[in-house]
This record gives structure tokens, C-alpha cells and sequence, in this order.
């Protein structure tokens, strides 16, 4: 009856529509107030005033009990993956521009929802101002409850150059930051609670030209967490096996491996898609962790080092209270896939220390004093 079917990914979307407005004219205005829709499960009311269709000039209050985003889109196609990977690798073909309504769009927009569910992301209590303006459209604030914490930033998109570029700065508090990363990429590799400062800008907007661009800073501050992927305790067991110590048994990576921390900290600096950080801090009762190394975005690898101290017997994690390794730094790099790197100890450096450990003790045994810590330092 009215041409293409729409497809959506819920078959249930769009299966109940209802509306009720107020429409008046004006002149050029055209006011629409009140609106109220029901589509599906969501009710929206509000207004759109039309102050002039040239441009057009828009004006509109917005507020939504609830929407998910995701039934909305359409299903994905068999081999869709494959071919959008295709397509990254190849030259884009020359294009209709597609901001060229945005230069002319006059906007200001206020919109609240109580719950929203977009990208699999499940967020409450949104809040957002849009305001465009020759071409460049702005969301500021932006704030929002989500995973037991709160989100807080602004997002600019400057569409008036040939390629767009985008402007992100937020700051997300209190984040249960494991369903997060679940939600939004698959996987829960790192749990804890904490915050993620960032402040990014990237110039186009598809998956490639992000990961080629990507610039700007980041920090991040988590408590009370894990690392999955790799439990560095069992690393340092199984280097205490061969340099002396007690091996010990379990498995140091792999499925349920991982690294708990009572702390975890660092900064980031991203420049074209490489994402340095050189004073990742992470402790835990037993552990003392420091970290530096790289993350390559568009080949989506990591080449990064983690070396532990040992503080404490390994006992309450698989060790033994004979391990030998305490005060012992034990580098561990990390390399690879960024979806399945490898882990591996460096046991000479390891060694190493153990050896210059021995001989300090000696020559304090020996000598003693003050000129056994000047010789120690020497040595």
C-alpha cells in the first residue's frame, strides 16, 4: 500500500502508531504544540515550532518515557561484516555531500528520556541540549545515569570543511565499567569501578578514517576490579619454578585467568589512532604493578610491558609461602592482537635481579654498613 516494506530488526517495531498535535500557522512559522506519539512501547510529547522552512529554523522541546533504539534498525544482512570490511579497504567512491542540509540547519533542541537503549548501550535519566548553526551541530550538556554511575560531556560535529570532524569531551563517574564494556564491545575484559576522563577529536566519521585520526587524552581511575585474559600471580609462580622458587599450579592465561587489583590508574595520550600510556599503576594486597607501552587502532595490536613486584607471599592465590620472588620486578610483555594477545614473562631480566639481590645480601653480610650499600650500588 505505501511502496517498500520497512525492515527492522524487532519485526514488532513500528506496529502501533498513534499521534495527536495541534498544528498553527503563522506566516512562514508553522507550530506544531502539543505533539503527543505513541510508537510501540514509547510515548513522546512535546513541540516543534517551524519558525521558517528556508534553512529550515527549527525550535523544539522533546520528552520521551522510553526508547530502544536498536529494534528501530534494520536486520542485519547475511555477510554484512565481510562486506563492510570490503568496503573499508577500498577507495571510497566520490559521493552526494552528505552535510550539505546541515550548513543550513538553524537548531536548538532540548530533549529528555527516561530510559534509552542504543548500540546495545542501556542508559537512564538522559539529558541533552542540540543547538546547529552554519554547519556546525552541537550536544551540550549531555548527561545521563548509566551502569551505576554518571555520564557528563558535550559532542561537536563541524560539517563545514570537505570531511567532517568530531569533538568529544566526557567524563564518566562511578562506572561499573565490566557490563559496560560488555554491552558495548562483547566482552568484559576489565572489571572494576572507577572513572574514564576523555577528550577526543577525530577527522571523518566511519570505523577507519576513527581509527586512523583518533586524537587526544584520556585518564582513568578503577578500584576493586580485575583483569581477565591473564593472572600475573601465576606468571610469577611459574618464573619462581625456574629461577628457584615455588612453581606452584593453575593456568596463567586463557579462559578464567585473571588479575585482580584493589587499584588501577593511568593516562593516555592518542595521536592518529596510536593510543601511548606510559604510568599505568595497578596494586593489590599481594601485587605492585607498573605499565607503559602502545596500542596500535588501526592495525588493532598491542605492544605493551607490565612488570609486577611481588609485596607479599603469593599464599590465598595458589602459591606457596616459600615463594621466593618477593621484591623481585618481573616484567611481563604483552603483545600482539589486541582480541588475543600473548603474554610472556621476561625471565632474565627477573633473574637478573634475583642475582644482584643475592650479592647485595652478601656483601651486607660481609662488609655491613654504609660501605656495603655503597658497594651493593656499585655492583
Amino acid at each position: 500500500m505505501f511502496g517498500t516494506a520497512i525492515e527492522t530488526t524487532d519485526e514488532q517495531a513500528l506496529t502501533r502508531v498513534s499521534a495527536e498535535l495541534k498544528m498553527a500557522h503563522d506566516g512562514k512559522a508553522l507550530k506544531v504544540d502539543p505533539l503527543t506519539i505513541k510508537l510501540d512501547d514509547s510515548n513522546i510529547q512535546g513541540y516543534v515550532h517551524v519558525l521558517d522552512p528556508e534553512g529550515p529554523v527549527l525550535r523544539s522541546d522533546i520528552e520521551i518515557d522510553s526508547l530502544n533504539v536498536d529494534r528501530y534498525l534494520p536486520p542485519p544482512a547475511e555477510g554484512e561484516q565481510e562486506q563492510a570490511q570490503a568496503a573499508a579497504s577500498e577507495p571510497a567512491a566520490a559521493a552526494a555531500d552528505p552535510f550539505s542540509a546541515l550548513r543550513k540547519l538553524d537548531l536548538v533542541a532540548d530533549a529528555r528520556i527516561g530510559t534509552l537503549v542504543a548500540n546495545q548501550l542501556n542508559m537512564q535519566d538522559i539529558r541533552v541540549k542540540v543547538v546547529s548553526k552554519d554547519g556546525v551541530l552541537q550536544a551540550k550538556p549531555i548527561g545521563a545515569r548509566l551502569y551505576q554511575g554518571e555520564f557528563d560531556g558535550e559532542t561537536t560535529l563541524d560539517a563545514r570543511g570537505k570531511q567532517p570532524k568530531l569533538h568529544a569531551r566526557n567524563d564518566l563517574t562511578g562506572i561499573q565499567i565490566g557490563p559496560l564494556l560488555n554491552d558495548l564491545v562483547g566482552h568484559d575484559r576489565l572489571l572494576g569501578t572507577g572513572a574514564v576522563h576523555f577528550d577526543l577529536r577525530t577527522v571523518g566519521l566511519s570505523e577507519t578514517e576513527i581509527r586512523r585520526s583518533l586524537s587526544g587524552n584520556a585518564r582513568f581511575d578503577f578500584q576493586n576490579g580485575a583483569y581477565k585474559g591473564v593472572n600475573l600471580a601465576a606468571l610469577i609462580r611459574q618464573a619462581g619454578g625456574l629461577l628457584g622458587g615455588s612453581a606452584g599450579g593453575g593456568s596463567a592465561t586463557g579462559a578464567g585467568a585473571q588479575t585482580d587489583f584493589s587499584e588501577m590508574s593511568g593516562s593516555a595520550t592518542i595521536s592518529n589512532g596510536l593510543i601511548s600510556n606510559n604510568d599505568l599503576k595497578a596494586k593489590s594486597p599481594l601485587l605492585r604493578l607498573d605499565g607503559k607501552g602502545k596500542v596500535n587502532l588501526q592495525k588493532d595490536t598491542i605492544d605493551y610491558t607490565v612488570t609486577t613486584t611481588l609485596v607479599d607471599s603469593l599464599e590465598g592465590q595458589g602459591g606457596k609461602e616459600s615463594d621466593k620472588l618477593t621484591g623481585v620486578p618481573i616484567p611481563v610483555r604483552i603483545k600482539g592482537p589486541l582480541s588475543d594477545p600473548s603474554y610472556s614473562p621476561d625471565l632474565s631480566e627477573a633473574a637478573k635481579a634475583k642475582v644482584q639481590e643475592k650479592v647485595q645480601e652478601e656483601i651486607q653480610k660481609k662488609v655491613g654498613g654504609q660501605a656495603g650499600d655503597i658497594l651493593g650500588d656499585k655492583l
